[in-house]
């Protein structure tokens, strides 16, 4: 436990927590007052936050140990899914480098809510690759189960889960197929339907929404933003104290995979949903109402948790050899 420092971890996710507990329930009126951040923000986290304030007895001004269940369950849960496909020894290994990454792990002493969403995103893509090789609707279900969570719980989820089941469709080369996968990204999109319609309903906005939206914003001379966003992006990638260890291994498995024929598919699964996701940070930055430098400096090193997460949770599957897609 430690203190609550992150503003967005207490303006955004405890307050919303805490005001259930003190208020018996969401209230609107105390959503859409200057106190709460992002008001519109889904819901995952402040439940995470909530079992410990209501049912633990921990006080609102601690980082709840819930939070930092998904970090701390990341890498039982991705040897538990890949553990039949990979050997130990390389299974262990990767997980034992995102574990170690430090970027991750002060995040998540945080209490930022861009960890929880990593982990459930990388999952889930790691989930879906297995589904296309095994066929299972189990698999399947799992990956929808975890995209829904990565919706849940925050925004930029549902992006990145719309671009995993884009890549997965792409793989669907039977009618079955495609209606199941149809049947899972319906299941996903109906998970967030109750939230965005009672958030709607009751005039909950964001900081993106009260600057106007990206529809303020004159793109063509904004474009300059692109270039800067991408080195920013590519800076903190490089950066030796955040990410770079885990980028490098998987830009080394994704050349490797693509050098060979029965791993080639995974790779380009692998570089489509990364490059995307990657891509889909870009088009946020360059339509941004916000202060640019300002929401630049102050979110780089956390949006890109997702896209690298993911990436690393592939790398096993890149560099195995075993069974191949159906």
């Amino acid at each position: 436990m430690q203190p609550i420092w992150a503003d967005d971890a207490w303006a955004i996710w405890a307050i919303k927590a805490a005001s259930i507990v003190e208020l018996g329930g969401l209230d609107p009126a105390f959503l859409s007052s200057a106190s709460v951040f992002n008001a519109d923000y889904p819901l995952v986290v402040p439940v995470l936050e909530l079992l410990a304030m209501r049912f633990c007895g921990l006080p609102n001004e601690l980082v709840p140990l819930q939070l930092g269940l998904p970090f701390i369950a990341f890498p039982a849960a991705l040897v538990a899914l890949l553990r039949d496909r990979v050997r130990s020894l390389l299974l262990w290994s990767v997980v034992l480098a995102v574990a170690l990454a430090a970027s991750l792990q002060i995040q998540a002493a945080s209490a930022v809510a861009d960890v929880s969403l990593a982990v459930f995103f990388a999952l889930a893509g790691a989930a879906g690759w297995r589904w296309v090789e095994r066929g299972e609707d189990e698999l399947l279900w799992l990956t929808a189960l975890l995209a829904a969570a990565a919706v849940g719980t925050k925004a930029e989820g549902a992006v990145f889960a719309g671009l995993l089941f884009v890549a997965l469709a792409t793989t669907a080369h039977t009618r079955r197929r495609l209606l199941a996968l149809a049947g899972a990204a319906a299941f996903v999109a109906a998970s967030a339907l109750p939230w965005e319609l009672w958030s709607r309903r009751h005039g909950l906005g964001n900081a993106f929404s009260e600057a106007g939206g990206a529809g303020s914003v004159d793109l063509l001379d904004s474009l300059d933003r692109v270039p800067r966003a991408a080195a920013a992006l590519s800076r903190e990638l490089a950066d030796p104290s955040a990410w770079l260890a885990l980028v490098a291994l998987s830009i080394g498995a994704i050349v490797l995979a693509l050098l060979r024929r029965e791993r080639r598919a995974a790779a380009l699964y692998t570089l489509f949903v990364t490059g995307s996701s990657l891509a889909g940070l870009l088009t946020v930055y360059w339509t941004t109402p916000l202060d640019f430098d300002y929401h630049l400096a102050t979110s780089v090193r956390r949006v890109i948790t997702a896209p690298v997460l993911f990436a690393a949770a592939m790398t096993p599957l890149l560099l195995s050899r075993g069974q191949q897609p159906r």
